[in-house]
């Protein structure tokens, strides 16, 4: 299951970003999980809570805190290279501006379902590619722990046996 945000301040772009994951995950057999945010501010508190998502569609011009500067966040203050990061624009005059955030790739709206596709089996690829991870979800916050970082499971859960008649 591939663990996906986008933020766009337009909430059109969003759900058009949102069906066209889907289809495309339908098409490939694939199960996604979609978080939706307006704002960089509210993405990066999201993150804040350790949730980890293995791709984030991040639109540069945003109000408040622009998209480079989430990226930057992702990459430099909470260390943060494996998120795959796909900006969307309707200008194409950042690209110079992007190599600091090392994103997966730039898609100029609006946005295409061959294009989303592509970045979507990419994405697939890279978080397939020789890195088993542990996942599970608490709550809204989802979490992936790469299989070699884990030493033991511990259960913790106290059962009550009282009447099951």
């Amino acid at each position: 299951m591939l663990h996906i945000a986008i933020c766009d301040d337009e909430e059109t772009i969003c759900l058009q970003v949102e069906n066209i994951l889907k289809k495309v995950s339908q098409a490939l057999l694939e199960q996604v999980k979609i978080e939706v945010f307006f704002t960089g501010e509210e993405l990066c508190h999201f993150l804040s809570e350790e949730v980890y998502f293995d791709m984030i569609f991040l639109d540069i011009e945003l109000k408040m805190m622009s998209g480079i500067e989430v990226g930057k966040k992702i990459r430099e203050e909470m260390n943060n290279e494996s998120t795959q990061i796909v900006y969307i624009s309707g200008k194409d005059s950042y690209a110079m501006e992007l190599f600091e955030v090392r994103p997966l790739n730039f898609l100029i709206k609006p946005l295409t379902y061959e294009g989303v596709e592509k970045v979507f089996k990419l994405t697939l690829k890279l978080t397939q590619e020789g890195k088993q991870v542990f996942q599970y979800e608490v709550g809204r916050v989802f979490h992936k722990i790469p299989v070699k970082d884990i030493l033991y499971f511990e259960g913790s859960v106290k059962y009550s046996m009282k009447n099951q008649n």
